[in-house]
């Protein structure tokens, strides 16, 4: 089955996209990029082969996202780990905002995905209760795409009059023998991806902490974010979270304290614990070493999109 959307409009952008569906999955996408603006809009519908998103890991992720010419249509979104796909240490975000570039402005995207996880489909409540149970339990609903493969041409087409699947896989197959200018391959398999799964283990190594905590408290008064700047609190919790069999006793090792006092308070700055840090050094009371703590390595580097070169435009970088 095919598809379209060439009339939703975003920012006074209107998209122009083509979408093939295998039953219910939609298996690839075939669109012109178009950079816009994507402020004050709408929630994503639900997800259209039918899995729900809600109290899960996932968020309804855009095949191709608004910012540079994806649709709100149903068939343009699907579950994707939500930090993978929408946080800028993201591989998935990466992706998108080197796209959102000028060079690629009017340029065609081929998004192709499959659906190869060996599950069967979850009933939603299931799937929940599995998930509260374990949070890094593997993935294999086959409704869950596995893998992605993004290549852009720089190539005159128009989506909108593509009609049949055949036409379709005719346009896949001339655009194959073309050069890209521009591709990406993530195949994901049923575990969960970065940066998801490091923010889930930092949610258990806050339930350690959470636990050492209510131990320390029977002898004395400590905040949770002091106590984990002193020493030998990161190790702790490193060990008892070493004793979860779903995390890697190298995962275990790498846990550092901003992390989980960020988990512990959202909205909490680099800057504030180092503020903290440095209270603690002056009044003589001993502290974590800055790797423990993560002061070095914590912060989120911001993906930046790339500047476009001297050249001016797509064709003759490639030329």
């Amino acid at each position: 089955m095919i598809t379209h959307d060439n009339t939703f409009n975003l920012g006074g952008v209107t998209s122009n996209i083509c979408m093939k569906l295998t039953g219910n999955n939609t298996t690839a996408v075939l669109g012109l990029i178009k950079r816009r603006a994507t402020g004050r809009r709408a929630s994503p519908p639900a997800c259209a082969n039918g899995y729900d998103t809600a109290y899960l890991p996932f968020a309804k992720g855009h095949i191709l996202g608004l910012e540079v010419g994806g649709t709100d249509s149903p068939y343009n979104v699907v579950p994707q780990f939500e930090d993978w796909q929408g946080k800028a240490n993201g591989e998935w975000r990466q992706m998108e905002i080197d796209l959102d570039n000028a060079l690629y402005q009017d340029a065609i995207v081929l998004i192709e995905l499959t659906y190869n996880r060996p599950g069967i489909e979850e009933n939603h409540d299931v799937a929940m209760a599995q998930f509260q149970n374990n949070q890094l339990r593997d993935w294999t609903d086959p409704r869950i795409p596995d893998s992605y493969s993004i290549r852009v041409f720089n190539e005159a087409l128009d989506p909108s009059t593509i009609i049949t699947a055949l036409q379709f896989d005719q346009m896949v197959t001339e655009l194959n023998t073309k050069a890209n200018v521009f591709s990406k391959q993530f195949n994901l398999g049923t575990s969960m991806p970065e940066p998801d799964r490091s923010m889930y283990i930092n949610q258990y190594a806050l339930d350690a902490a959470y636990d050492y905590h209510d131990a320390t408290k029977l002898n004395r008064e400590v905040s949770m974010i002091s106590l984990i700047l002193e020493p030998g609190t990161i190790e702790t919790v490193r060990t008892a979270v070493g004793q979860n069999p779903a995390i890697s006793q190298a995962e275990a090792t790498a846990i550092q304290g901003f992390p989980i006092m960020f988990a512990y308070q959202k909205g909490l700055t680099l800057s504030k614990v180092v503020k903290q840090r440095n209270k603690r050094l002056a009044e003589g009371l001993p502290t974590a070493t800055e790797y423990n703590i993560g002061l070095r390595n914590a912060g989120v580097k911001k993906a930046k999109k790339p500047k476009v070169n001297h050249l001016g435009k797509l064709g003759k970088k490639y030329a």
